[in-house]
């Protein structure tokens, strides 16, 4: 088999890894000795399958032993590196059996984060924002905001949910007419972004990791770097769970960006008004700055939003074909069973 066929070979497993086929022979359980069809015994619930101990079953052992079998976190994980896309969309179209529960396995990656962290780099702290907020402020408002970020900084689990809570609408209404996974709900885009969460806490675990072995991971190069590889790998899963090609994921993508770039800034505005208004005599630049940008991309996002209703117009357009030229195969072939079973 050569590299082009294994290659094949690999992405079919990515499309569909399980089998579920059942098993309509009679078989006797070698537990308890009852006779039955399908895959398992209804008595005593043992595969039937079972016999004698192979080196497959020795393999299956040792995958258990370290929790790498169906349903555990290592698998979990293991399917979010080599296919997440399939892997989101088989949860959410309702294959849980496959998958840890997301928001559980969120919580534990925040934490072995946390871990790593500690041991590792040492206590991280939030003095860097004292230099915007002050701490010492009498204001109550700002001690609120500085208390805010301090707890986000030191759970990043959370913190990487609340930024991809913002690419749930724009997920939600630039790719609803997907190919692969049409119409998506705002609750299914809650858990991809867990999962979108789940694969940076990764990246972020392993860059942690590295760190006393090549500093230069945590250095403003190795930052743009882990960037450019968490972009990559929300390309790839989007591509996988909707099924658009390399230029319809990325402009779908960009736009997206531009979204969330204006979703920031009207909660950043909200944000520095209920300051200010705590505040009146603070100095308004902050505001007055989020204000002018945020009028500066409001025609970049009207400009998405006519975008968005000639794409949702043109994806209507494909669908009434297809579902008219289906009628019209459907129509011909019972013409055709009708005319044969005349002639006959």
């Amino acid at each position: 088999m050569n590299l082009k066929q294994r290659l094949q070979q690999f992405r079919q497993w990515q499309r569909n890894p399980f089998n579920y086929t059942r098993s309509n022979e009679s078989h006797v359980c070698n537990n308890c000795g009852d006779t039955f069809e399908g895959n398992y015994c209804p008595v005593c619930g043992q595969k039937w399958s079972m016999g004698r101990i192979t080196w497959k079953n020795t393999g299956q052992g040792i995958l258990e032993l370290w929790g790498l079998h169906t349903r555990s976190l290592p698998y979990s994980l293991l399917q979010l590196i080599l296919r997440p896309g399939y892997f989101i969309a088989d949860y959410i179209s309702g294959r849980r059996q496959v998958s840890f529960p997301p928001v559980k396995m969120l919580v534990i990656m925040g934490l072995f984060v946390l871990i790593a962290n500690n041991l590792l780099l040492g206590d991280s702290t939030s003095e860097d924002l004292s230099q915007v907020i002050d701490k010492n402020s009498a204001n109550p408002a700002y001690q609120y905001l500085f208390a805010s970020f301090d707890w986000l900084i030191k759970h990043d689990d959370w913190t990487l949910m609340f930024i991809f809570s913002f690419l749930i609408w724009p997920t939600w209404a630039l790719f609803r007419y997907s190919p692969r996974c049409p119409r998506h709900t705002l609750p299914e885009g809650f858990f991809i972004q867990v999962f979108n969460s789940v694969q940076v806490l990764m990246l972020m675990l392993v860059q942690i990791l590295l760190t006393p072995l090549f500093p230069g991971v945590r250095s403003e190069t190795g930052g743009i770097v882990l960037f450019l590889i968490v972009i990559f790998c929300i390309y790839r899963t989007y591509r996988q769970l909707f099924g658009y090609g390399t230029w319809g994921t990325l402009w779908r993508l960009a736009m997206a960006v531009v979204v969330i770039v204006m979703e920031f800034c009207i909660a950043l505005i909200v944000m520095s008004g209920i300051i200010n208004f705590c505040n009146p005599s603070g100095n308004n630049d902050i505001l007055q700055d989020l204000t002018v940008s945020t009028l500066i991309i409001l025609p970049l996002l009207l400009v998405i939003f006519a975008i968005y209703q000639i794409n949702i117009h043109i994806n209507k357009r494909k669908i009434k074909k297809a579902s008219k030229a289906t009628e019209k195969q459907e129509t011909e072939t019972t013409t055709t069973n009708e005319a044969q079973t005349e002639n006959s």
